[in-house]
């Protein structure tokens, strides 16, 4: 996705989840590993999950 994506000063987690955001549909294949967890035990995978699932249920 960064290939896409102009060089800012945004932090890499706010621009994906923008990007979740704006898109009409969220696919997700995921295996047994989301990636690195943060401070609250999510992973960036698992945040875009949990956005995805967020907008589903609020739209």
């Amino acid at each position: 996705m960064f290939e896409n994506v102009p060089a800012s000063g945004a932090e890499a987690w706010n621009i994906y989840l923008g990007e979740v955001e704006r898109a009409d549909v969220y696919i997700g294949l995921f295996g047994q590993e989301y990636g690195p967890e943060d401070e609250k035990g999510l992973s960036p995978t698992h945040r875009e999950y949990l956005l995805a699932g967020e907008l589903q249920n609020s739209g």
